[in-house]
């Protein structure tokens, strides 16, 4: 069901999307997320897609550091988040991609 949602031409089309599951521990939700990001027929959907793991006390600029290290599949040695972010958002634009945020 969710990786038809993905699919769906509706969903493709708009510009920014997101799917999240909050539920309390120990319902399966990594599970769900796994079988979706492994979806064999989305790798003709998104471009790109991101496993991260983030921690209990959220880091956006540790966060953005691993998505562009992911991308580039290399290190990134940029510290300030401005620039960060920006470097993201140029490796994205225009990209249709699948990002799993998953706490540890």
């Amino acid at each position: 069901m969710i990786s038809k949602m993905l699919m769906s031409d509706d969903l493709l089309d708009r510009v920014s999307t997101e799917a999240g599951t909050t539920r309390k521990g120990g319902v399966g939700k990594p599970t769900i997320a796994e079988l979706v990001y492994n979806d064999e027929s989305l790798k003709q959907i998104y471009d790109r897609k991101m496993w991260i793991y983030v921690s209990k006390i959220f880091h956006i600029q540790k966060i953005t550091k691993n998505m562009i290290e992911v991308v580039n599949s290399s290190r990134c040695n940029i510290k300030d988040l401005g620039f960060l972010q920006l470097d993201l958002k140029e490796k994205l634009m225009g990209k249709k991609y699948l990002v799993v945020l998953d706490n540890v």
